[in-house]
């Protein structure tokens, strides 16, 4: 404010990016993608454990139905699941047609899978937690790709270990500033408890890159220039810190 410069945020790119992300996650959770890459590139090409299921009829959740959680939600009614959301801010007239509003706590006992397009905000810091994980169906699987905080790492830790959990899939991590954008191929990892989530074979981790597509890319370029025209056509005077969400 004392430089007078002016601040905007370049926020509004594709939100078919993370969706489809999120649902591509999803899918390599139910056939064990990550499990069958590495097998196959160990030439080892059994299928012992490599058992899927299909999305077609499942129960899917949606926690939090903004631009990208609705965008998730059509994917998932053109697959064919039967797909509830959960969002206390939610616009009813922009929500896709088929998208059954239920509860939180009904959604987490009635979904086979759970995605998580929420914010974080103190009321949703550790949203899945050892509570929220208990009153899941056993052997559900849980796709983060909104902030890492949301989820408690700990607590899914042990409902994987103890199978409560069937898989995790985040694009997002608690303490993620020390992992991604670092190449820590001959280094310890820094946080310990993404170091026990990467060792488990139901689990995917991508580093933050759900965003990153050449559509969000140009997205985020056109809103930059569109600042900027903007800026010169208004030239403010002293009040030239604009803030965007």
């Amino acid at each position: 404010m004392k430089l007078g410069l002016a601040v905007v945020a370049a926020s509004e790119y594709s939100p078919h990016a993370v969706a489809e992300h999120a649902v591509g996650l999803l899918l390599g959770l139910t056939r064990h993608l990550t499990l069958t890459d590495r097998r196959v590139r160990a030439q080892d090409f059994r299928l012992h454990g490599l058992l899927g299921s299909e999305l077609h009829g499942r129960r899917v959740g949606v926690v939090g139905v903004g631009r990208i959680g609705r965008v998730v939600a059509s994917i998932l009614l053109g697959f064919g699941c039967h797909v509830a959301g959960c969002d206390p801010d939610a616009d009813p007239s922009r929500l896709p047609r088929g998208l059954a509003m239920v509860p939180l706590r009904e959604l987490l006992r009635t979904c086979h899978a759970i995605t998580l397009h929420c914010p974080l905000t103190p009321a949703t810091r550790h949203l899945i937690d050892t509570d929220a994980i208990a009153s899941m169906r056993d052997g559900s699987l849980l796709v983060n790709t909104s902030r890492g905080g949301v989820v408690d790492t700990r607590a899914v830790i042990d409902a994987l270990l103890s199978g409560r959990l069937g898989g995790f899939a985040a694009d997002v991590l608690e303490d993620e500033s020390a992992l991604f954008g670092h190449d820590l191929t001959w280094a310890p990892l820094p946080n310990e408890l993404a170091s026990r989530l990467i060792g488990m074979p139901n689990v995917i981790i991508t580093p933050h890159q759900a965003w990153l597509t050449t559509e969000a890319l140009h997205d985020i370029a056109e809103a930059v220039l569109d600042h900027c025209s903007r800026f010169e056509e208004t030239r403010p005077g002293h009040e030239r810190l604009v803030l965007g969400a």
